[in-house]
């Protein structure tokens, strides 16, 4: 089995020319991006196989959603852009639906998004006032 590779760090200050990509996937979900390689089809068409972002790995790709070019920033900058992204497609569909941004950085996902009407967000309510009449019983109860 070959050794992992280790994960390549760049000056996050260093300008460099970024493209921000969405690529969605069979089954529906989505991926908000940024390269700044020259030829980032190659990046994109890696998603889904062992040099894609961890959240891909054996998803196929469906379609590529959008590609806007950045133009040259930081890559912190281009970093923020690629989060504000990732959290509007999280507003239209749904923080389970959605990775990018944060996501590839830390093992938790980012800022939950409340998507009105999902059934995460209904059965987080539920889940949240079952919790709250349980300690009002244990309360009145003591």
């Amino acid at each position: 089995m070959p050794a992992k590779q280790p994960r390549v760090q760049f000056d996050q200050h260093a300008i460099r020319t970024w493209t921000l990509y969405v690529v969605r996937f069979v089954g529906g979900h989505y991926y908000v991006g940024i390269t700044s390689r020259r030829n980032f089809m190659v990046r994109i068409n890696q998603h889904g196989g062992p040099l894609g972002a961890r959240v891909n790995r054996g998803k196929v790709l469906d379609e590529i959603i959008a590609i806007h070019p950045l133009g040259r920033m930081s890559g912190k900058r281009a970093g923020e852009i690629e989060n504000n992204v990732t959290l509007e497609y999280r507003k239209q569909y749904g923080a389970r639906k959605v990775r990018g941004g944060y996501d590839i950085y830390k093992p938790t996902s980012i800022i939950p998004t409340y998507t009105p009407g999902s059934t995460q967000s209904i059965a987080f309510i539920l889940a949240c006032l079952a919790i709250a009449l349980a300690l009002i019983a244990v309360i009145s109860s003591g």
